[in-house]
């Protein structure tokens, strides 16, 4: 995560150099995610990295849901998501507006995580 806050406050918005990051946040909620090299895939990476930034999002900045989303197509991430903990409901699947109609990429689900008490 790096470096302090910006003007989203303690939790920034990921750039393309981070690795991991909770990005953007709305009323105590934030977005998970990642970009892992392929070189350096299917390591368990992913998994732990975003275990760590769940335990931030929680117990650091306080927030109290985690969101994060992915192309239906990525089973792997996916399962990640799956691994840390994270639901999904399938009513909140939706359609990413960055991918045009029919696009493999189109169809994204959505997960989330809320603090545990």
């Amino acid at each position: 995560m790096g470096g302090g806050g910006t003007e989203d406050g303690p939790v920034r918005r990921l750039r393309r150099s981070d690795p991991v990051g909770i990005t953007g946040k709305s009323d105590r909620a934030a977005q998970l995610s990642w970009r892992i090299a392929s070189s350096a895939g299917d390591n368990g990476y992913a998994g732990e990295a975003a275990r760590i930034c769940l335990t931030l999002a929680f117990d650091i900045y306080d927030l109290t849901e985690v969101v994060s989303a992915a192309p239906l197509a990525d089973t792997k991430t996916q399962r990640v998501l799956q691994r840390i903990g994270m639901t999904r409901d399938p009513a909140d699947d939706f359609d990413h507006p960055g991918f045009g109609p029919g696009h493999p990429l189109e169809r994204h689900v959505l997960y989330r995580a809320g603090r545990k008490h």
